[in-house]
């Protein structure tokens, strides 16, 4: 082999090529690291991905869920409500009472409308407290007592 003189241009190549040969491998390792960061940032963002997938999928179930549940109450709502006219109609009401729904009579009305039409009609100067008890108890026993012509 033929060996060629080491001139100090030759040295400076041989460093030149050594130096090049080491920035090689130095951005190829940097090269490496960049790529295994970004394939590790990839999974990552798959998996976050589904994660989401994941997620909508339970707010749509639970969305469906809660319209299901929103509709049954308000069914419920309405058939109370139609219940609640039906008795009303018959002169009974539905009460809670103790945790319990009761279903009330209704008291007849008549009598109440009678006393109050003593009280509106009926004058209160030049009587009485016992003429006008009288006359409200007989509004409550329900006979209609009509005043004398003559008494006041």
């Amino acid at each position: 082999m033929s060996e060629t003189p080491m001139t100090t241009e030759r040295l400076a190549e041989i460093r030149d090529l050594i130096r090049y040969e080491s920035s090689i491998a130095f951005y190829s390792h940097r090269a490496k690291e960049s790529i295994l960061l970004l394939v590790a940032e990839a999974e990552d963002a798959a998996k976050l991905r589904a994660r989401v997938t994941e997620l909508e999928a339970e707010r749509h179930s639970t969305n469906e869920s809660l319209s299901e549940a929103a509709e049954a109450l308000r069914m419920q709502r309405d058939q109370t409500a139609e219940l609640r006219a039906a008795f009303f109609q018959r002169g009974e009401k539905i009460a809670r009472q103790s945790g319990e729904i009761r279903v009330l009579k209704r008291e007849s009305e008549a009598p109440v409308q009678r006393v109050r039409r003593v009280l509106e009609t009926e004058h209160v100067v030049d009587r009485s407290a016992l003429e006008y008890r009288g006359l409200i108890s007989a509004a409550l026993m329900g006979t209609e007592q009509q005043p004398e012509a003559g008494a006041r």
